[in-house]
């Protein structure tokens, strides 16, 4: 028996509207020609900012198991928290993000970083 892993992850968070637009275009088009599962990670801005975008990955990806979307927060503050930040600022971050996902996506997302 084969035990081989792969683990892909990618973070869609760039800042270039149109790269990351091919990206998701690509991306979904790759993995789902192969079967590849795959985790994406966005911030909350990352997806109203590139909303039409992300409406229509999730129009192509749909319910597919391959393919699921992990929250990064609203602005990053997960990645950058810093000690004695009330937990507070955190949780609304969160909260805040969570609502965008679902508004967008139309689901929470699987995991949080």
């Amino acid at each position: 028996m084969n035990n081989r892993w792969l683990l892909l992850r990618y973070d869609v968070e760039s800042n270039d509207a149109a790269a990351m637009d091919d990206f998701l275009k690509t991306m979904y088009a790759v993995h789902s020609a192969n079967r590849i599962p795959v985790s994406l990670f966005c911030t909350g801005a990352a997806l109203e900012t590139r909303e039409n975008a992300f409406r229509a990955f999730r129009d192509l990806a749909g319910d597919d198991p391959l393919f699921d979307v992990g929250d990064h927060s609203y602005s990053h503050i997960g990645v950058g928290y810093q000690r004695g930040k009330p937990v507070e600022a955190l949780r609304a971050d969160y909260e805040r993000s969570l609502d965008v996902h679902e508004r967008i996506l139309e689901c929470r997302p699987d995991s949080l970083s």
